[in-house]
């Protein structure tokens, strides 16, 4: 995962944070950044990148670390928080199959009733029918499942660089 640079991140962040995507730790970093951050929890799919993210923050207590399928996963991480929390989610997967997980996501973030409403930040919104990510996903399909979550949700995209890559460009949607 790529995040926004802190100026964008600071306005969005509860003192939990849970992410979809843990690649090269990137995004953890980042957060860890902000002392207002308690817990991180991320879930990884990649083996290998889950192993490097063990030993990259094995003496990070804050950070908790999950291997396997977001699908599978996010319902069980969420059980057990009942506390407002940020939740960054890619719009796509990196296999570049048919469809990501994005709807199936947020299907189970609005199932969860334990915490209040979270704020959604969604990565790389641009692509979502791009490059077979989001094939059969539409802004619109997205807004809507937002709005089941929170009726009440702000929902907008913000156009800002990668802390960790300035030149690169980010768009990202935000339900706060």
């Amino acid at each position: 995962m790529g995040l926004p640079n802190n100026e964008f991140l600071k306005d969005y962040l509860f003192p939990i944070f849970i992410e979809t995507g843990t690649e090269h730790g990137n995004g953890i970093k980042q957060v860890l950044l902000f002392d207002t951050i308690k817990e991180i929890h991320s879930i990884e799919l990649n083996g290998d990148c889950y192993k490097a993210a063990l030993k990259n923050f094995a003496n990070e207590p804050r950070v908790h670390l999950y291997h396997g399928d977001c699908k599978e996963i996010l319902g069980i991480v969420l059980e057990t928080i009942d506390e407002p929390v940020t939740i960054w989610l890619d719009a796509h997967d990196n296999s570049h199959v048919e469809t990501a997980p994005l709807i199936t996501e947020l299907e189970i973030i609005r199932e969860n009733r334990r915490m209040p409403s979270p704020v959604i930040i969604i990565d790389d919104i641009n692509h979502l029918q791009s490059w077979g990510w989001g094939k059969n996903i539409s802004l619109d399909d997205v807004t809507n499942m937002l709005k089941t979550i929170n009726p009440n949700y702000d929902i907008k995209v913000q156009v800002h660089p990668y802390e960790f890559s300035p030149h690169k460009t980010s768009y990202t949607l935000v339900a706060s």
